[in-house]
Order: structure tokens, then sequence, then C-alpha cells
């Protein structure tokens, strides 16, 4: 269990790559802390998983990622998954922006189905909020 001098570090995988050095160096400083790092593919993964959005083929796409994303077009998977839902929001509701967070996202319902999509142990052990 993290107490509070312990850190729970959850950052986009596909985004983290370029910064995880520098904080590797600083993890290595930190005697008195357990950290504990999760790099889950990416948010807009988490909320592609979490069935909150509906999209043709998102099961065999969330599964077999590589067979879909065009090397050419897509940098990274994030882009890809960032890409895919700004188009399968775009003009509804739950319409998806990458700099800000819309409010369907933080409704207890919602983010709920997003936060099972994290490992149980970090479920279980803290209280998660998506902000």
């Amino acid at each position: 269990m993290l107490d509070n001098k312990d850190v729970l570090v959850i950052a986009d995988g596909a985004a983290f790559g370029a910064l995880i050095e520098n904080c590797v160096d600083y993890f290595e400083t930190q005697f008195n802390r357990r950290i504990s790092l999760w790099l889950p593919e990416s948010f807009e993964y988490l909320i592609l998983k979490s069935g909150v959005i509906k999209y043709e083929n998102l099961d065999d796409i969330l599964e077999n990622t590589s067979k879909y994303v065009e090397c050419e077009k897509y940098v990274s998977w994030e882009r890809f998954f960032t890409d895919m839902l700004i188009d399968a929001t775009r003009n509804k509701r739950e319409k998806y922006l990458k700099d800000t967070l819309n409010e369907y996202y933080l409704e207890d319902a919602i983010a709920k189905k997003i936060i099972v999509q994290m490992p149980k142990d970090i479920q279980e052990k803290r209280e998660i909020r998506i902000s």
C-alpha cells in the first residue's frame, strides 16, 4: 500500500518515453520512498478500452493495433488512439479534445469505467481521480 511518503506515477506511456531517463534519475535519489510507475499506452487508449465510446471494430483495433496504424501517418499509437477518439466523438456530448478534458469523462459512472481499466492493485489501494 502506498502511504503519504510514497508516490504513484501514472503517465501516458506513449508520451512518457522521452522523460523516463530524468524520472529514473530522480527516483534513484528517493531512498525513503517507494515509487510505483504505471505506463498505459495512453489515456485515450484507456478511454477506448473502457467501452464508454462506440467505434466500429474497436475490440479488434485495440487487440491488433499494429494492423490498423499507418506508420506514415502516425508517429505513435497514442496519436492514433487520439485521432480515433476525436473522430468517434466529433459533434457529440462526449466530444474529446486533447488539451481540455470534457466534463463527460469526469462523471462518476464514466470515470469508474475508465478506472477499472487500471491494474487491480492501483484501483484497490488508492483513491483515484481523473483530472
